[in-house]
């Protein structure tokens, strides 16, 4: 209640006036959480400027955050609405907090693993449609200091909810937004990001081919979506520029793993789709421009799904960047 009542921390007499209107309804919620209220605040944030949500943004958020700390005080509707409500409000302003963000991630993250309640699958959606948007609506200085070593335990819980959700919920839509999740944090990555998310690359890869494997997958465009976030993290994160910051050991590994990966994708050449035939072109293209020379046991599966793209669509360009790369690092490529 001291956050309500002590407003030393407002900026100026501006911002304490605008929140005059936000205040009945936060001290309300924070006394006692209700769909309700958070329907009548949800309603004064969609009447309210960007510039004013913007400046009071931690404000508004805290008696949710407080909430979600400890939401057994509430029914798994009011949970809902409130991880609804802070997914909306992210679409409308850029987060600028970092300790807010964090905070609300950890706390659905503890959602995700509690082995006291199981929430089910609309549930899990909500919470990686949410923290999806959040990555996407927080600004570049929170996500440089989201990016740092401390925060190296959420990140990696979140990636590892993430890609367990992905595997082994049946919901195409969840597989979708928990590749999703991944891509956003791709999509946001800083200068540190490299420093956590090489050690977790391994895992992300394999969990993404698994997925793209299923045969009891029937939806393409979840496996579409896979293999285009696998060719985006293998590209970004083992690539020629960053070949002198790995070890020998550690590049011999990832290039039998990726090397075994891409063999799995490969075997989608053929498929019907074209989504398929495009997304595999794609990352054909991408490993020959980014990771020619650290993954160079990857060639000949990169020229395969060349030549099977040129000769249904009559394009030749991908096929003479291969030849030009080829003899300038004068490669000699048996073809079987």
């Amino acid at each position: 209640l001291i956050h309500f009542i002590k407003r030393a921390t407002m900026n100026n007499n501006e911002h304490e006036a605008n929140f005059q209107q936000f205040r009945p309804c936060c001290l309300l919620f924070l006394q006692a959480p209700d769909c309700q209220v958070l329907d009548t605040l949800k309603t004064l944030v969609d009447h309210a400027s960007s510039q004013d949500l913007m400046n009071l943004q931690d404000h508004i958020l805290f008696p949710l955050q407080v909430y979600l700390r400890d939401p057994s005080k509430g029914s798994t509707k009011l949970t809902l609405q409130t991880i609804e409500f802070i997914h909306h409000f992210a679409g409308k302003v850029k987060l600028k907090s970092k300790f807010v963000f964090t905070d609300i991630l950890n706390s659905m993250l503890a959602l995700a693993s509690s082995k006291e309640k199981s929430i089910n699958e609309d549930f899990k959606l909500q919470i990686v449609i949410c923290i999806a948007a959040m990555l996407k609506s927080a600004d570049d200085d929170l996500m440089k200091e989201f990016y740092k070593e401390e925060s190296k335990l959420p990140i990696s819980h979140l990636v590892f909810t993430s890609l367990q959700w992905m595997e082994q919920e049946k919901s195409p839509r969840l597989k979708l937004d928990c590749i999703a999740v991944l891509d956003a944090l791709l999509e946001r990555r800083s200068s540190e990001f490299d420093n956590i998310f090489h050690a977790l690359l391994p895992g992300i890869t394999s969990r993404l081919i698994k997925v793209c494997q299923d045969r009891e997958l029937a939806q393409m465009s979840v496996k579409v979506a896979g293999v285009r976030t696998w060719k985006n993290y293998v590209a970004t994160l083992f690539n020629d520029q960053r070949a002198t910051l790995f070890d020998d050991e550690f590049i011999k590994n990832a290039q039998i793993q990726i090397g075994i990966q891409f063999k799995a994708i490969q075997g989608l050449r053929m498929h019907s789709d074209m989504r398929i035939s495009t997304v595999l072109l794609y990352t054909a293209e991408s490993l020959m421009k980014n990771c020619w020379d650290i993954l160079q046991n990857c060639r000949y599966q990169i020229l395969d799904i060349l030549i099977i793209h040129q000769t249904k669509n009559q394009n030749e360009t991908a096929i003479n960047t291969f030849i030009e790369k080829s003899v300038n690092s004068k490669d000699v490529l048996c073809l079987e």
